[in-house]
C-alpha cells in the first residue's frame, strides 16, 4: 500500500509544463501555462531575432533535477 507522500509525489511528477528552449537547444525556463510559455518566446525573439526561441509541453519529472 502506499503511503500518502507516494501519492503526493507522483501527482507532482506527472504534472505537464512548457519548456523554453533557446535555438541552440539550452533551456531557458519552464512554466505552467501555455500562455506564458508564448508571451516568453515571443519576448526573446523580439530582442533577438537570432534566438529562435520556442517551447514544448513536457513531464515536470523530466526537467526536475
Amino acid at each position: 500500500m502506499k503511503s500518502l507522500q507516494e501519492f503526493i509525489t507522483e501527482a507532482e511528477s506527472s504534472e505537464d509544463v512548457y519548456v523554453v528552449y533557446m535555438g541552440d537547444g539550452t533551456m531557458e525556463n519552464f512554466y505552467y501555462s501555455e500562455d506564458e510559455a508564448k508571451a516568453k518566446v515571443d519576448e526573446l525573439n523580439r530582442e533577438n531575432a537570432d534566438a529562435k526561441a520556442s517551447f514544448k509541453k513536457e513531464a515536470k519529472s523530466k526537467i526536475e533535477k
